[in-house]
């Protein structure tokens, strides 16, 4: 597949500057503009085809070989003003597999693996919208980090990836709940500090986590997504 025929490439806005007819009798008048996307040669056809896109919709021309005049090979600067560099659109990635429905009682907190597997049953009854199963887990994940060592950050921190992992959702449901639970136990963590300088040093991560929290709403709000319901 050629990519370049005399000026012309692929991905570059073009606009016709004299009118023609391609070789299927398609008119095209002079002012018309497009991106191409795709050239070729097609050899055994003697033709030249190039796909552009005009207003979201792809359109083929097509060119003799061995035409003499119009847009030709050798001749394409004559009907045809190349201008900048149009890439093609990223395709959007799939949306990550949703964390499954917890559907069995949890044991109890013993050790850290079970602590984890504590946090992703949180993930599970979120993201399937039993707020009232998550919160109950999210307490039993602090109460456990809070008999070590006063750990309870590590759960805002867990609750704040958990939105991140939601902040492109249509529905800005599961990702609000995210985002407030996180916020809450962010300040669970602040209070139990013990004296001012700790205090203070809290005061530090907290606006860390705020902070983190606040450019998920621009990354959302720079996607065009509603926060106050579904976006299509």
């Amino acid at each position: 597949m050629a990519t370049v025929i005399d000026h012309l490439m692929a991905h570059h806005h073009v606009t016709i500057i004299q009118a023609f007819s391609d070789a299927n009798g398609v008119a095209h008048s002079a002012g018309e503009t497009g991106i191409i996307r795709e050239m070729g040669l097609d050899w055994p056809q003697q033709q030249i085809w190039i796909d552009w896109e005009r207003n979201g919709t792809r359109e083929k021309m097509v060119f003799r070989l061995d035409a003499k005049k119009g847009p030709r090979n050798g001749g394409m600067r004559e009907f045809f003003e190349l201008g900048d560099y149009r890439p093609p659109p990223r395709p959007k990635p799939a949306p990550p597999t949703p964390p499954t429905l917890p559907t069995q009682k949890a044991p109890e907190i013993s050790d850290e693996e079970g602590c984890l597997a504590i946090v992703q049953r949180v993930h599970g009854f979120a993201a399937h919208r039993r707020f009232d199963d998550a919160h109950s887990e999210t307490l039993k994940v602090t109460d456990w980090l809070a008999k070590r060592g006063w750990r309870v950050y590590e759960m805002a921190q867990h609750l704040t990836a958990m939105a991140g992992e939601h902040v492109e959702d249509d529905d800005p449901t599961v990702y609000l709940w995210l985002k407030e639970q996180a916020t809450f136990v962010w300040y669970m963590w602040g209070s139990g500090a013990t004296s001012g300088g700790e205090g203070a040093a809290f005061s530090v991560e907290i606006r860390a986590g705020e902070k983190a929290l606040a450019e998920l709403d621009r990354r959302r709000e720079s996607a065009g997504l509603r926060m106050n319901g579904p976006s299509t």
